[in-house]
This record gives C-alpha cells, sequence and structure tokens, in this order.
C-alpha cells in the first residue's frame, strides 16, 4: 500500500514539475491569484541571482512549496481510503486581521504539520487538491508534501511600501518552505 502511494507521489511530483513550479488552489479569488502569481513570478532566474549550482531561489523554494491553498480552503483527507476531517486553522483562529486574538496568521506549511501528525498517529495522509483543471491525490510521505495555506492578512496588504511587502511576502515563503525541511 505504501508502495503504491510513493509511486502515485512521484508520479504527481514529476507532473507537477513538468507543467508548471507552483500549483493554485481553484479556490483563490481572482486578486488573490494575481498577487500570489506575482510574488511567485518575482523569484525566477532573472529577478534572483542563481546559487553556484544554478539554482534560483525560484528553484529552491520549488522543491519546498508547491500547492498553495487559498484562505479558509477545506482540505479533504483520507487515510486507508476513508475521507476524515481535517481541523483546519481557520477553526481555531481565524485567518483575518479583525477578531484575531492578536495573532495574525500570513502562511502556514500545512504539508509539514499533516505530516508531523501522522507521524506522531503512524498513519499516511492523502490530501486531495483541487486545481482550476484538476483535482489531484497527494500523499503526505514526507514534510516536503510542499502544501502551503495562505492567510488572508497574506493579501491584505499590511505594509503599505510596495517593494517593503513584496519583500515581507517573500520572506514568509521562504519561511514556510523551511518548514518543509523537517
Amino acid at each position: 500500500m505504501i508502495r503504491l502511494q510513493v509511486l502515485l507521489f512521484l508520479f504527481v511530483f514529476i507532473q507537477t514539475f513538468e507543467t508548471q513550479a507552483f500549483v493554485l488552489s481553484k479556490h483563490y479569488k481572482s486578486k488573490e491569484r494575481q498577487t500570489l502569481e506575482r510574488v511567485l513570478s518575482l523569484l525566477s532566474h532573472e529577478n534572483f541571482p542563481s546559487f553556484e549550482d544554478h539554482f534560483s531561489l525560484g528553484d529552491w523554494l520549488s522543491q519546498r512549496a508547491i500547492y498553495f491553498v487559498a484562505p479558509f480552503e477545506p482540505l479533504a483527507m483520507s487515510r486507508s481510503n476513508q475521507l476524515i476531517n481535517y481541523p483546519n486553522l481557520e477553526n481555531i483562529i481565524p485567518m483575518d486581521v479583525e477578531g484575531n486574538q492578536g495573532i495574525l496568521i500570513f502562511m502556514k506549511n500545512e504539508g509539514a504539520f499533516i505530516y508531523h501528525a501522522g507521524k506522531a498517529r503512524s498513519v499516511l495522509y492523502t490530501v486531495r487538491f483541487e486545481t482550476a483543471s484538476r483535482s489531484i491525490n497527494i500523499p503526505v510521505i514526507s514534510p516536503r508534501a510542499g502544501i502551503i495555506r495562505t492567510g488572508q492578512v497574506f493579501f491584505d496588504r499590511p505594509i503599505k511600501d510596495e517593494l517593503s511587502l513584496r519583500g515581507f511576502q517573500i520572506s514568509q515563503l521562504v519561511h514556510e518552505a523551511r518548514h518543509s525541511d523537517g
């Protein structure tokens, strides 16, 4: 069973990188999608210097943050072909500016969280991810599953200066991507 899920993961992983580096959920609003795509496009080879092995910051990030989940979007998860309800963070702390109990959440690495929760329970979880054109089952077999949730605050312009805002958004992406390293 686990071998089949590993093969499925590798197929999805390879297929993702053949088509595009970052995959966005179909649940993003148009303006949110444009903002996130703009931030992700800033990480290309042209905008950041490459490392010695010719990897750009975008290349590095695309190995750790692949699937982007919209704010308040529920995640459908399964284990052993049994659908379960995942307690989204939004059910505990709203991911918006008002009424957030003093906590602002810009992003969360859902993949790392789900992996460690499964490891603690000796369970392998699979997440169903919906894009605009298809549905993908993502076996969460390591913290590098690359499932990142953006909070609403990420799009609400908490910083007014455009350059500072983009720098802050990129730093949030890199911070969450580092959680994928375990």
